[in-house]
């Protein structure tokens, strides 16, 4: 399997490349940046220079892949998330997340991206009625 992997290099997105890779598969990972394009290599993963804003890179990405997978953000948490672990998104902030082994979210990337049935392509989708 060919995966392309928006967020490549961040904290889930790197295990998800390091799973695929142990696996058999060959990622492609999506890099803002020459330090983010140089561990990609590093890894043997295949490299896409862009970023969430370049639909052009993300075209490039996908179109040579059989499964995206975004593990990328764009947000700004804020020093308080990062220090004291709170979910910066439910209610006020103040509510404690769960944690999520970073191998184990990357495990469940893999086995979904295994067992995804196949795609269908734009044009059938857009001639067949929903089921």
């Amino acid at each position: 399997m060919r995966a392309f992997v928006a967020g490549a290099t961040g904290r889930i997105g790197s295990a998800v490349v390091d799973e695929l890779i142990s696996a058999g598969h060959r990622a492609t990972g999506l890099a803002r940046s020459d330090q983010a394009e140089q561990a990609l290599a590093a890894k043997g993963a295949g490299v896409v220079r862009g970023d969430l804003d370049d639909l052009a890179s993300l075209r490039r990405g996908a179109a040579q892949a059989d499964e995206v997978t975004h593990m990328a953000n764009k947000h700004d948490w804020g020093s308080r998330c990062r220090v004291q672990g709170v979910s910066g998104h439910i209610g006020d902030g103040s509510a404690a997340w769960s944690a999520v082994h970073r191998d184990d979210a990357a495990r469940l990337i893999r086995l979904g991206l295994e067992q995804a049935p196949e795609p269908i392509s734009a044009s059938s989708a857009a001639s067949s009625p929903p089921p």
